[in-house]
Formats: C-alpha cells, structure tokens, sequence
C-alpha cells in the first residue's frame, strides 16, 4: 500500500512504494481495481505531481499509464486512449536509454520540479501511481 489521494469526482490515486517493472506495477493496480495512472489535465498533472514528490528515497521515477509499445512513437494511456494532454521533459520520449532497449513506458519525475514525463526501459523497476 501507500499514500491514498481521493478527489471530489471519486477518483482515488494510489503511491506504491514496491519497485516494480512496468508490467508488474500494472498487475499490481489491477489487484486493486485499479489501472496506472493516466494524466488526461493539467489539473490532474498537478495532483499526480504532488502524490509524485513524495516518492521513496532515491527511488524518484514512478511509473504511470503511459506506453508507446504498441505503436513506437505514440504513446497511448492504459485504456489505449490518445494523450490529451502532455508534460514531457525536453528532449522527450526520445526512445533512447543509451542501450539500444527501447523505452516504451512512461515515467513522472518526482524529483523534478515540473514533474515532467521521461520514456524509459518497461523491465526497469520503479515505485508506481495507480488510479482508481
């Protein structure tokens, strides 16, 4: 479990402090009746933020509901449904871990001040924010 945030339309948004692939903080919100978190407003970026800079130490990426592995280059939400709205860091998804892995899943920067987006590796592990 975590921190808990409900809003007044009923949403609930969940911190999960486990560090986990991105396929697997999945499996972990579904067991909750809950999905990775998609950021549709800049309204909901702001709570998301907030519920992101209280992120474990040394752990500041948490995964969200973001993933362009259908389709590289067009990230979509969980639900497959289109980004509305977006907060990339500059210079992101760039699809590029230094690697050669693609990065396909997308990450809120905790410890960055405008908690902007940032595409990593799906089998990297990361604390996560679900939504209910």
């Amino acid at each position: 479990g975590g921190d808990l945030q409900a809003e007044p339309d009923g949403t609930c948004y969940m911190l999960f402090n486990g560090i986990l692939t991105w396929q697997q903080a999945q499996a972990q919100c579904l067991g909750v009746g809950a999905n990775l978190v998609s950021i549709d407003s800049a309204e909901e970026q702001v709570i998301v933020g907030e519920l992101a800079g209280s992120f474990p130490i040394g752990q500041p990426d948490l995964w969200t509901g973001g993933s362009d592995a259908a389709l590289e280059g067009s990230f979509v939400w969980i639900d497959t449904s289109a980004l509305s709205y977006t907060k990339w860091r500059a210079g992101e998804p760039n699809n590029n871990g230094g690697d050669g892995i693609a990065e396909n899943c997308m990450v809120i920067e905790g410890d960055n001040p405008a908690r902007e987006w940032d595409d990593r590796r799906c089998a990297d592990a990361y604390p996560s924010i679900c939504e209910r």
